[in-house]
């Protein structure tokens, strides 16, 4: 769900909200969709390192999945249940 350019329940930092702006703001040149994930991770060496396991996880399933399209939303959710981590995910048409 977007809300202002900016996916629903994201808590975005000044760049952040610059670039789902920025984003939401081009006019489309060919349609193709382009698929933005956020992750909320803490800003700490602690949590970044944990955390950076989990984001190569979901970089290789991503990188894996033949019709990122038509399965995004299902191989988000299982990374979510999986790792317990809050994902957002928004489509954009460029």
């Amino acid at each position: 769900m977007v809300s202002s350019g900016v996916p629903f329940g994201c808590r975005c930092t000044a760049p952040c909200l610059l670039f789902h702006t920025d984003l939401q703001q081009r006019d489309p040149d060919t349609f193709k969709p382009l698929h933005v994930v956020s992750m909320t991770i803490r800003d700490s060496a602690d949590d970044s390192a944990a955390a950076a396991g989990d984001v190569l996880d979901l970089c290789k399933m991503l990188e894996d999945c033949d019709d990122l399209d038509s399965d995004a939303a299902k191989l988000l959710n299982d990374f979510r249940i999986r790792s317990k981590r809050t994902v957002l995910h928004q489509v954009c048409h460029i």
